[in-house]
């Protein structure tokens, strides 16, 4: 597992060098020698800026996908937008990260009141249009609207022409999905290729469970922070010199 920043930077490096051409969901057709790069953001909005910085530097345009309702992050609050707005201003796409099990009422109709009333907050928030969206932790049945049905007028990355007609590649759960793209007979062909990859797992531990250890660890320091800054009561020890 050679999940880093290094290897990142090598990683497109090899795109490039293989004359594969960057391009957003927008681009529908499947020509050979094109990548569209997808990060589905689970966990941490900092560790997504970060890599945005970086792909900009390496020339690179990608699209990034954010979860309205979930326990890991709040792209509402302050710093929250501010990572959102740096992507943006790095020359990035955003999308929604729609996570059907926060939901009830997972039918069909009741899916696309939610992810329309989503896509809806999301875009009015950013003051940005969005028009994508990926499934976070898709179910069996969301896979199959590979049509697009249950998301129109927005479209998903599971679509056939994103993820059939290209060949898709994920870094789920800290390991390659689907095998390394870069081993891969499709890269080698040239032909089109979607990648997922999750900016929390690129920060050069050995192990999967390492890198979540780490992340629980900086998210544990910054809930003390934060709880120290609000709250004069919880000022002791290396929080003493916080002030209003």
């Amino acid at each position: 597992r050679a999940f880093s920043i290094d290897a990142f930077k090598a990683f497109i490096d090899t795109l490039k060098a293989n004359k594969y051409k960057f391009v957003g969901f927008e681009n529908s057709n499947a020509d050979n020698h094109t990548v569209i790069i997808r990060h589905d953001v689970d966990f941490d909005l900092k560790a997504a800026a970060d890599l945005a910085a970086i792909e900009k530097s390496l020339g690179v345009v990608s699209t990034y996908f954010f979860l309205i309702r979930t326990e890991m992050y709040n792209i509402f609050s302050k710093h929250g937008t501010e990572y959102v707005r740096s992507i943006i201003n790095n020359g990035h796409s955003i999308g929604l990260h729609f996570d059907a099990r926060s939901y009830d009422d997972i039918s069909a109709e009741a899916m696309r009141v939610a992810i329309n009333l989503e896509m809806e907050i999301l875009s009015n928030w950013l003051q940005t249009k969005i028009q994508f969206l990926s499934f976070h932790r898709p179910a069996p049945s969301l896979y199959d609207d590979r049509l697009g049905h249950l998301t129109a007028p927005y479209r998903h990355t599971y679509q056939t022409c994103f993820a059939i007609d290209r060949a898709y590649f994920a870094d789920s759960q800290g390991l390659w999905r689907f095998g390394n793209p870069l081993e891969s007979e499709a890269f080698e062909c040239g032909k089109a290729l979607q990648i997922n990859i999750h900016p929390v797992w690129w920060d050069g531990c050995e192990t999967a469970h390492a890198t979540l250890s780490r992340y629980i660890e900086s998210k544990s320091n910054f809930i003390m922070h934060e709880i120290a800054r609000q709250c004069k009561v919880y000022r002791s020890g290396r929080f003493s010199t916080i002030a209003d």
